[in-house]
């Protein structure tokens, strides 16, 4: 279909439609030109392109199919993973998928591999590579990775394993294809270390056995945990490291990174002037402890990422929230609280407790949808406590 996909004719037509969103009328409008199959093809490369908008610079330049785009690393954070490599490497990109990695990795590099098993994903890798990255650098190969004889140039690898199957998502490493195992037998068999391969891995997966062997970061976009990206690297083995990043133009720029340390800073207190919520990769990375301790913050409670502070401080890595009040959390109480106040919409954020947001919001019987106003519920032992805060924004 790829063929069909690249014809001029194709192209003008995907252009003059980009900004169509009622399928029913576009189909309409393609039944007249186009086969079933090529109505199909288009009008999933129109959808994908419009959501392409908030992950690639210029989606309108490139083509997709779904699982791949559900994959495919943020233009932002592709940026970021080259930035590891030197520009005399021969990178090996394994599981290639749309090209992502390897638009950002062929302006850095002075050669790269591209490997994926589905030759149709890789043809697709192939034209983003040429619209919009130096194809020149880059040899498109599709093969198994167990087919697959990796040159002995290679002097980096960089891997983002197939993370589904039959329609399903695999959160650990060994049951990615390839797995994890696999990736570090051929970057000991090119002898390829020291920081020189890197395996993007599923944000909620367990890392603790790889930390053995290497260094973990865990990095955030605008407040998404993207990933966590393993390097193989036995000097810095052990070290686990948040990365908060911006998407600054489709430029990644780095907020804060905070290193896990063995040090034991939680201190506890009741809500301050501020409650404090550290950003999700801080959170996932497990160093909300060094993050209160860079502004002498304090736990609303040992088992709860949330903190407490009287200065809102420079909110790298963080949010601060004015404190309105805080209470003991009773559904009922809460309700005639909020009534008494007049509020009549909030956000509810919580850790710690069973019951989702919505859940709450609906036992509460208040509308969602203030952008300013929020609830923090939290676990403080067997009860739950409850935090009215406004946001409180930095000034510029």
């Amino acid at each position: 279909m790829i063929d069909f996909l690249v014809l001029e004719e194709t192209q003008n037509v995907l252009n003059e439609y980009r900004d169509e969103t009622d399928l029913f009328r576009l189909r309409s409008a393609l039944r007249k030109r186009f086969s079933d199959d090529e109505c199909v093809a288009i009008t999933q490369q129109i959808v994908l392109r419009q959501k392409g908008k908030n992950k690639f610079l210029f989606p309108d330049k490139m083509l997709f199919d779904r699982e791949g785009y559900e994959q495919a690393t943020h233009a932002a954070v592709a940026e970021y993973h080259a930035q590891f490599f030197s520009d005399s490497d021969t990178v090996l990109d394994i599981c290639t998928g749309l090209g992502s990695d390897a638009v950002a990795l062929s302006e850095k590099v002075e050669r790269v591999i591209t490997l994926d098993i589905q030759a149709e994903r890789l043809a697709l890798a192939a034209y983003n590579v040429s619209q919009l990255g130096n194809t020149e650098r880059c040899t498109f190969v599709a093969s198994s990775f167990e087919l697959f004889e990796s040159p002995r140039t290679v002097t980096a690898l960089y891997a983002d394993p197939s993370r589904r199957s039959s329609g399903k998502r695999r959160i650990e490493p060994e049951d990615y294809s390839p797995t994890v195992s696999e990736v570090l037998a051929l970057a000991e068999r090119l002898n390829i270390s020291d920081g020189k391969c890197l395996i993007k891995l599923a944000p909620a997966c367990d890392y603790d056995e790889l930390l053995e062997c290497g260094r973990i970061e865990v990095i955030s976009l605008d407040g998404e945990v993207k990933e966590v990206l393993f390097f193989l690297d036995a000097e810095r083995a052990g070290e686990v490291t948040a990365v908060v990043l911006h998407n600054d133009d489709f430029m990644p720029q780095r907020v804060c990174q905070i290193d896990a340390s063995d040090e034991y800073y939680k201190k506890v207190s009741r809500p301050l002037t501020y409650v404090i919520e550290p950003d999700n990769a801080i959170i996932r990375a497990g160093v909300v402890n060094e993050l209160a301790q860079q502004f002498k913050g304090f736990f609303l409670q040992a088992q709860t990422a949330y903190l407490t502070s009287d200065t809102k401080g420079d909110e790298k890595g963080y949010r601060a929230y004015a404190v309105l009040d805080h209470f003991d959390f009773n559904a009922k109480k809460v309700k005639k609280y909020l009534k008494d106040k007049n509020i009549t919409a909030l956000s509810i954020k919580k850790r710690g407790v069973n019951e989702t947001a919505d859940e709450l919001q609906k036992r509460i019987g208040i509308k969602k949808g203030s952008n300013s106003l929020y609830l923090f519920v939290y676990r403080v032992g067997e009860k739950y406590k409850a935090c009215l805060a406004e946001r409180a924004i930095v000034a510029v």
